[in-house]
């Protein structure tokens, strides 16, 4: 019986390959974040990240469990803002809020005049210095 690789392990597997593609990725998930408030899917494509960077030692720099780690990166997890801050720290990224953009919707819903609002939290790699303290994001 042929075995068949889930979406995550096929991620995995391509950003072992292509580390330099994870900026972009992070990006675009809290970007589908802010449009759909899917928080499992942000937080399984975080969990993806997390142990192609090796889930042991993003625990330990976030100040968490192993198992901690992985529960609050569950599709059922609910992790606190302050985790999430922990975990993009430990991977060297910071949340820095993005304005938001309206634009009118298209001319068929234009009759009610209203708008979309579009924004988001980005991950942004943070720059440190040999101390591992945050200079500036």
């Amino acid at each position: 019986m042929r075995k068949f690789r889930t979406l995550d392990e096929f991620e995995e597997d391509y950003f072992r390959k292509h580390p330099e593609e994870i900026d972009d990725y992070l990006t675009e998930i809290f970007q589908e974040y802010a449009q759909d408030n899917d928080s499992g899917a942000l937080l399984s494509s975080l969990r993806v990240v997390a142990r192609v960077r090796g889930i042991s030692e993003i625990a330990s720099q976030a100040g968490m469990t192993r198992r901690g780690l992985q529960k609050a990166l569950s599709s059922d997890g609910n992790p606190r803002l302050e985790n999430v801050n922990s975990i993009m720290k430990a991977m060297g990224y910071c949340l820095i809020p993005q304005k938001i953009i309206y634009h009118k919707k298209s001319s068929l819903q234009q009759q009610s005049k209203s708008l979309i609002a579009h924004a988001c939290l980005v991950p942004r790699l943070c720059l440190r210095n040999t101390y591992h303290e945050v200079l500036s994001c």
